[in-house]
């Protein structure tokens, strides 16, 4: 086989687009583990059907079925994700032959270091971002502890609600902790006192 200058072009835009592939992926998973969570979904550009009992949720079930439909990229992307240590599975949609493929979903929760070392990884690693996730949910249990103190705060017409922590006011917990309230609707603020902080939450 001959490597032309046509081959060299084609291989350039393979890369690019593998690249392309890759960084949806990076995306997506930061920003669910910046959430504290362990999965995302990435959509497909076209949904591919499936002959009803011909589907599986196998990793190589969907890298297979991704080549056989001409979309050679988002097999070999799916690959780096493997190779990252991700756990990888179709995003089936119903119709009316059966299903149809119109995503596929990352997920980190259980994960092991991958086989190569990290500098050669075109993808974060899924250890990376488990880590991420757990350090996230450390600050989404927290919240979650004193939901139970919001809703009696709530109860007994109250407008908002103090709530105080050994944490100093400048811990950048205290901002991760707001956040998630605000997402929720709440505001906040974080007042210094004596051996700690409080954070006052309004609805």
């Amino acid at each position: 086989m001959i490597f032309d200058a046509q081959a060299a072009r084609a291989l350039s835009r393979r890369t690019h687009s593998v690249q392309d592939c890759l960084a949806l992926m990076k995306a997506g998973a930061l920003q669910a583990a910046q959430a504290g969570e362990y999965e995302t979904s990435i959509a497909l550009p076209e949904a591919i059907p499936v002959v009803a009992g011909q589907s599986t949720n196998s990793a190589a079930f969907l890298v297979d079925l991704l080549a056989r439909h001409g979309c050679e990229v988002w097999a070999e992307s799916i690959k780096h994700a493997l190779v990252a240590g991700y756990s990888v599975r179709p995003l089936w949609r119903g119709v009316e032959t059966g299903a149809a493929l119109t995503g596929i979903i990352l997920s980190w929760y259980l994960v092991e270091p991958p086989d190569v070392p990290a500098h050669t990884l075109l993808l974060m690693s899924a250890e990376t971002a488990h880590a991420m996730s757990r350090a996230e949910q450390v600050h989404h249990h927290w919240v979650e502890a004193h939901k139970e103190t919001i809703r009696k705060a709530a109860l007994q017409g109250k407008p908002s609600v103090t709530i105080r922590d050994s944490l100093p006011s400048a811990d950048a917990a205290w901002r991760k902790r707001c956040e998630i309230l605000q997402r929720a609707g709440f505001s906040t603020e974080v007042i210094a006192i004596d051996q700690g902080a409080a954070l006052k939450i309004g609805w």
